[in-house]
C-alpha cells in the first residue's frame, strides 16, 4: 500500500498533497496502538484516584497524546502540541537536562541515547512519551483562582504501584489550562518533563534531590524553552514569576518566605507561588553568573547539589551560607556586574526588594513575629530593614547579618557586631530541618509597598496562577505511594 501511494505521488504532481497526508497518517497512527484507553488520574478536590477514558488524538515520532472523552480537544490542537514536542521541546530537554549516553541504573550494561530516551524506552510505551490531556479536578472556578496546570507522578514508572498507568507520561490540564493558549501549555509540559527526567535518572539509585532544586530546574526549563532559538541579546522571562515577586500579593516575600523550605506557609492562600518566583530568580542568578553555560544545569540535575556547582562560579559558593547571602545581597544591590547582581539583565535589574520593620507586619502574620524588633525566619529565609549608617547586633544560632549599601557598585559588610550601610540583611543560614529562629530588625521605618508596580494594580491578575500538581500531591502524601 505504501509503495503504490509513493508511485502515484511521483507520477502525478496533483496527488502530492494527498500523498503527504497519507504518509503522515501512516507515521502517526500505527494500527498496533490502542485508540481508546482507560487512565488513572488524581482528583485534587477529593484527594482520591479515579479513572477516565481517553481517545488517542496524536501518535507521532516521539510522543503519543490522549485526550479525555468530552474534553473537546481538536485534532489540530493535539497535532500542534505533538509536533512541538517532537521537533522542539524534546531537543530543549535533551540539550539542557539530559545525560548523554545514559547508562541505565536498572541495568548498567545497557546504554541509552540520553536520560529522556531511557525514560520513554524503559518505562514508556513503544519508546514514546505519553501526554494525557484532561480536566484536572482541582477546584478551579473562575479567572484569578490558582489552578493545577499539569503534573508528573513517578508511580507511573512502576507496574507494582497502585493505580499506576505503567508508562512514562505527563498530565496536562484542559480547563482552564488550554484556554490560556499554547504558550502556557508548552511551559507546563517542559516543567513536568524536567521532573520526569530527574526522577528517571534517580530510579534505582541512592541519589536524591531537594524539592526546591527539582522545582528550580523545572522553572528554568520554562525559561529555556521560551528562549530556545532566541538570537536577541534581551532574554525573555516567564513574566508571572517576576511579577509575583515584585507585587508580593500575599505580603509573605517581604517577611522572608522563599523556596528553601518548600510550601511551609500553607495557611496563607497562594503563598506557594512565592516559592516558584524566588527559586526562579535564584537559579536565573546562578545561570547568569555561570555565563549561561548549559553544563551548570546538567551538573545539578546529575549530582543533586547546587553548592557543588556554585563553588566554581561564585566566590566560596560551595558554602551555603555564603551562597544564600550573596544572592540576597544581589537582589538588593543589583550591581551591573559581578556576583552582587544580574549582570545587566534589564528585567531582573528591576526587582522590587522592600525594607520592613516589625510594626509594619500585618496582624495576620502574628505567628511569624515575636516581641520587639525581631522576626521569625525559617531556614534559607532573609529580610531587609533600613539602618542609619550602622546597626549593632550579634549572630545567634543560625541567624546571620550583613550590611548592604547601594551605589554604582554596591557593597556588603559582613563583619559584625556593627554592620554599616543603608540596609540590614537578616537571614537564616540553617540547612537542616524547618524550625524558625528569631532574627533582629532595626525597627526603623522601611519602604512601604507602592500602590502599583510597572503601572499595574496590585489586584491585577493578568496571567494564570499556576501550581504544579506535585505540590498538592506532596501535601496529600501522594508522591510517597
Amino acid at each position: 500500500m505504501k509503495k503504490i501511494s509513493l508511485l502515484m505521488c511521483t507520477a502525478a504532481a496533483l496527488l502530492l498533497g494527498a500523498c503527504d497526508m497519507l504518509l503522515e497518517l501512516l507515521s502517526e497512527e500505527p494500527e498496533t496502538d490502542k485508540a481508546v484507553e482507560w487512565f488513572w488520574t488524581f482528583n485534587y478536590e477529593k484527594k482520591t484516584d479515579y479513572q477516565i477514558k481517553a481517545q488517542r488524538v496524536y501518535n507521532g515520532d516521539k510522543c503519543v497524546i490522549y485526550a479525555e472523552n468530552g474534553s473537546k480537544v481538536s485534532s489540530a490542537t493535539a497535532r500542534e502540541l505533538g509536533r512541538e514536542y517532537d521537533t522542539k521541546i524534546y531537543n530543549v530537554m535533551v540539550e539542557y537536562f539530559c545525560e548523554e549516553n545514559f547508562k541505565a541504573p536498572t541495568n548498567s550494561s545497557i546504554t541509552y541515547k540520553n536520560t529522556l530516551d531511557y525514560a520513554n524506552t524503559y518505562f514508556g510505551k513503544n519508546g514514546k512519551l505519553t501526554i494525557l490531556l484532561l480536566d484536572i479536578k482541582d477546584g478551579y472556578q473562575k479567572v484569578g483562582d490558582a489552578f493545577t496546570a499539569g503534573y508528573f507522578w513517578v508511580g507511573d514508572f512502576f507496574e507494582s504501584a497502585e493505580h499506576s498507568n505503567k508508562r512514562s507520561m505527563v498530565y496536562l490540564d484542559t480547563n482552564p489550562g488550554m484556554t490560556f493558549g499554547s504558550s502556557t501549555v508548552y511551559s507546563t509540559l517542559v516543567h513536568e518533563l524536567q521532573h520526569l527526567i530527574n526522577a528517571a535518572g534517580r530510579v534505582g539509585t541512592n541519589k536524591s534531590m531537594d524539592t526546591w532544586m527539582d522545582e528550580g530546574l523545572s522553572i528554568m526549563a520554562e525559561y529555556l524553552y521560551l528562549n530556545y532559538g532566541n538570537n536577541t541579546a534581551i532574554a525573555k522571562h516567564p513574566d508571572n514569576r517576576i511579577d509575583w515577586f515584585n507585587k508580593d500579593r500575599e505580603g509573605t516575600i517581604a517577611l522572608g518566605n522563599n523556596f528553601y523550605v518548600w510550601d511551609n506557609y500553607q495557611d496563607i492562600p497562594n503563598a506557594i507561588l512565592d516559592e516558584y518566583s524566588t527559586v526562579y530568580l535564584f537559579f536565573q542568578w546562578l545561570y547568569i553568573q555561570a555565563g549561561k553555560d548549559k553544563k551548570l544545569l546538567k551538573e545539578i540535575t546529575a549530582n543533586g547539589s547546587v553548592t557543588q556547582s556554585a563553588g566554581k562560579i561564585i566566590p566560596n559558593g560551595n558554602d551555603w551560607e555564603t551562597l544564600i547571602r550573596t544572592w540576597m545581597a544581589a537582589n538588593y544591590l543589583k550591581n551591573p556586574n559581578g556576583e552582587f547582581g544580574y549582570k545587566g539583565d534589564v528585567a531582573l535589574a528591576q526587582l522590587v526588594v522592600r525594607n520592613i520593620n516589625i510594626q509594619e507586619i500585618p496582624s495576620k502574620f502574628k505567628a511569624r513575629k515575636t516581641n520587639g524588633n525581631k522576626i521569625i525566619l525559617f531556614p534559607g529565609e532573609g529580610v531587609y530593614s533600613a539602618i542609619n549608617n550602622s546597626f549593632s547586633t550579634s549572630a545567634s544560632g543560625n541567624i546571620r547579618y550583613a550590611g548592604l549599601k547601594k551605589g554604582a557598585q554596591g557593597s556588603i559588610n559582613i563583619t559584625g557586631p556593627s554592620f554599616s550601610g543603608d540596609t540590614l540583611l537578616t537571614y537564616n543560614k540553617n540547612t537542616q530541618g524547618d524550625a524558625g529562629e528569631n532574627g533582629d530588625l532595626t525597627g526603623l521605618p522601611g519602604t512601604p509597598p507602592s500602590a502599583s508596580v510597572a503601572g499595574r494594580s496590585l489586584a491585577d491578575y493578568n496571567y494564570p496562577l499556576i501550581i504544579d500538581g506535585r505540590d498538592l500531591m506532596r501535601r496529600y502524601g501522594r508522591l510517597e505511594k
